[in-house]
């Protein structure tokens, strides 16, 4: 059974700012990075007034039962889909383990005036007999502990911004 997680963010900037950081390609990039991935790369799929598709094709180090494994790399496409109108967002996460490991989630900025929020989730599903809800767990611990600085990635490039 797929775990959840869901978390709101709080920031002292207004919801177009965030809105501008959370599509900026860089900050794609650099989010990738700041979670420990070695490389990221930006592919638009469309683009319109009121809705923005992309993927970020990331390496990211290989991960397994017992964690990460440094010595070697594997590919993931993250396609993020934005209702710019609604100013929300989701995301499906396809990995090496796609067969097996399913991962989702969505944000939407919320807010009037120099702040605002950001009601975001992350969802996992892993399909392994006897151990799967335990995967799950490990990768909702994971996701938790990198949200810190998610967050302050957004606030670093709103300060850009301002």
């Amino acid at each position: 059974m797929a775990k959840r997680h869901a978390q709101t963010s709080y920031f002292d900037f207004p919801v177009e700012v965030v809105l501008q950081v959370l599509v900026d390609e860089q900050f794609q990039v650099d989010r990738e990075k700041v979670h420990g991935n070695p490389d990221a790369r930006v592919e638009d799929v469309s683009r319109s007034d009121s809705r923005y598709v992309y993927k970020v094709h990331t390496t990211e180090y290989a991960k397994g039962i017992k964690g990460i494994d440094r010595s070697k790399t594997e590919m993931s496409v993250t396609t993020y889909e934005w209702d710019l109108v609604g100013k929300k967002c989701t995301w499906t996460y396809v990995g090496a383990q796609a067969n097996r490991v399913k991962v989702w989630g969505g944000m939407q900025v919320n807010g009037t005036g120099e702040s605002c929020q950001l009601p975001s989730d992350f969802n996992v599903d892993v399909r392994i007999p006897l151990v799967g809800g335990k995967v799950e767990k490990v990768v909702i611990d994971e996701a938790k502990k990198g949200w810190a600085r998610w967050e302050n990635l957004i606030v670093d490039y709103c300060k850009k911004l301002s």
